[in-house]
């Protein structure tokens, strides 16, 4: 009974634990499953040098980061922009190869620079690369011994009035004929029996009579260095120089002899000719604008241009379109249906000629609300308004008047729901933000009201790696500089984004924060050296900072004695630190 009972309990056990397995198994499929789900949406197109990229805006994020890849699920680890984007849209042109399809993912960031929602994967094909190799151009002469023709590009010219010849197996010619197809000068000096040669660039060759030296710009060099006895000479009245030594000079790329022929040959790379460009100009009833776009594509539907400017209904590429060319037209918007829904447009005159197309549309009438934000008049100062609809996209923003006003008028979509958020980084305002509902739409005005307080300022010192910084100062005189909280590896890339003023400089050294951040490559190798930060965290700026360049992460921060900042660092890190 007793061996009956312990079998029945191993029995059990056993049940038990593979039944545990199975729902750790299960577990894990859904962890794995909500992992990959995705927050927002992403959408991506290719055209001809670019994939323009488009997602939802998303509640609550600051900023973008932007992940790329060749092929489906292959992202980089590292962003494909140096910093985050404020704007929902992209316009990718970096390294693109024709037929190779791009993969990308973006992230929404918060004010903190924490990623917290990830897109679906989005995929296009740029249907030609983003760097097209420079065409290169020749230019070919060819001159036949005892021949007064010549050759330029295959079309003869002439007649010369000396033939080429050959002496001392040298080729000599008239050499007017050489230079002035690249667009060069010659003269002549009778009395000192003197040809100088004047090159575009400015390059001055000089040739004598009789002379075996010749003068670039001034230095003397043989004209063959082989045979001392090649000089230019006089036939008949004429002069004649020797082609080699003058090719040289002006840069020829090639120098070639065809002796079964006797033609010397010349190749010289030129500018190519500018290609022409045609121009597409799309005029649309101003009520037809809102919401729309101009979708260009070639007769083989591949894409060309996508307009979303206009000014006053006008839509126009510019000057930008290979011509001649056919494309096709198409206005889009989901609200509108367009008569034609698309148009043909042949071109065959181009720049500054130009083709207008004209459609007519039927919309939906869309009705607008208002919005009136009220606060005290001592809450205005350099406050903005910020207006959201329900996807979190912002549709309106504006700075309130002294008197305590915004009113966006009558521009919101209506009915629609909408969040007012009052933003002032020296006041805390009450509520915080307010969502409104426009269920009643113009004339009718809906009013919501704000108090505000003074925030209390204080200071937060850290100590911190640059991670990245702007190359200009913006409109304020700030940099901006996104730094590791104590030099911390792995994610996220930043913790923080500080604005640096421009005219914060270490008064002992006169050594500025991007001084300091261009003595690294980037992104932060290991080992790079710390610094310590002050700075207001309302409004982000720092006050005062101290750099320990070409030092490992070593600072650690402690309290601060009259208002200056000391650090205290590991031992290996003191010798020959200032």
């Amino acid at each position: 009974m007793g061996c009956l009972n312990f079998k029945k309990t191993k029995t059990f056990l056993s049940l038990t634990l593979i039944l545990i397995l199975i729902l750790l198994i299960s577990s894990n499929q859904i962890f794995i499953k909500a992992q990959t789900n995705q927050d927002f949406n992403l959408s991506a197109k290719g055209y001809c040098g670019f994939v323009y990229l488009e997602w939802d805006k998303v509640e609550g994020a600051d900023r973008y980061w932007i992940y790329r890849g060749i092929g489906e699920g292959n992202e980089e680890s590292m962003p494909l922009t140096d910093f985050p984007i404020k704007e929902n849209y992209y316009k990718d042109t970096k390294n693109l190869i024709e037929g190779k399809k791009y993969c990308y993912i973006v992230k929404a960031v918060d004010v903190n620079a924490k990623e917290f929602a990830k897109s679906n994967e989005a995929c296009a094909t740029p249907t030609c690369s983003s760097e097209i190799p420079q065409e290169e151009c020749k230019l070919i002469l060819q001159y036949q011994i005892g021949n007064t023709y010549y050759w330029v590009n295959g079309v003869q010219k002439g007649p010369m009035l000396t033939a080429p010849i050959l002496r001392w197996d040298r080729t000599f010619l008239i050499i007017r004929h050489v230079v002035e197809e690249v667009e060069g000068t010659i003269s002549w000096d009778g009395v000192n029996q003197l040809v100088t040669i004047v090159t575009k660039e400015g390059k001055k060759i000089e040739f004598q009579i009789g002379n075996k030296m010749y003068k670039t710009n001034g230095v003397s060099k043989q004209i063959d260095p082989y045979n001392p006895n090649v000089v230019p000479f006089i036939q008949n009245g004429r002069t004649l120089i020797p082609l080699r030594v003058t090719g040289d000079e002006l840069n020829a790329k090639e120098i070639n002899w065809y002796g079964d022929k006797n033609i010397a040959e010349l190749i010289f790379i030129v500018p190519c000719p500018e290609k022409l460009k045609g121009r597409i100009d799309v005029l649309l009833p101003e009520n037809c604008t809102n919401g729309t776009y101009i979708d260009i594509v070639d007769m083989n539907k591949k894409p060309i241009s996508v307009i979303k400017e206009h000014k006053g209904g006008l839509y126009s590429t510019g000057c930008t379109l290979p011509c001649p060319g056919s494309y096709i037209v198409t206005p889009i918007n989901p609200n509108c249906q367009f008569t034609p829904s698309y148009q043909q447009v042949d071109l065959k005159d181009c720049c500054p000629a130009y083709q207008r197309i004209t459609f007519q549309c039927e919309c939906e009438e869309v009705k607008n609300g208002r919005i009136i934000v009220k606060m005290p008049p001592e809450c205005a100062k350099e406050t903005k308004v910020i207006i959201y609809d329900s996807s979190g996209k912002d549709v309106w923003s504006g700075i309130v008047n002294e008197q305590g006003i915004f009113d966006t008028e009558c521009i919101l979509k209506c009915p629609g729901d909408y969040k007012v958020v009052p933003i002032n980084s020296n006041l805390q305002f009450i509520p915080e933000s307010q969502l409104v509902t426009l269920k009643e739409c113009c004339p009718s005005v809906q009013v919501v009201e704000f108090q505000c307080r003074e925030l209390t300022h204080f200071v937060q010192k850290i100590c911190a790696c640059l991670v990245r910084m702007t190359e200009k100062p913006d409109s304020n005189g700030n940099y901006q500089v996104y730094i590791k909280l104590n030099c911390k590896e792995g994610e996220p890339a930043y913790d923080l984004e500080l604005n640096f003023p421009q005219s914060l400089l270490d008064t002992v050294n006169g050594f500025t924060i991007l001084d300091y951040y261009n003595k690294f490559d980037h992104p932060v190798p290991t080992g790079l050296g710390c610094m310590a930060i002050v700075y207001e965290p309302a409004t982000k700026n720092i006050l005062e900072w101290a750099a320990f360049p070409d030092r490992k992460p070593c600072c650690e921060q402690i309290p601060t004695q009259g208002g200056r900042i000391y650090v205290k660092m590991s031992k290996e890190c003191i010798e020959d630190t200032v």
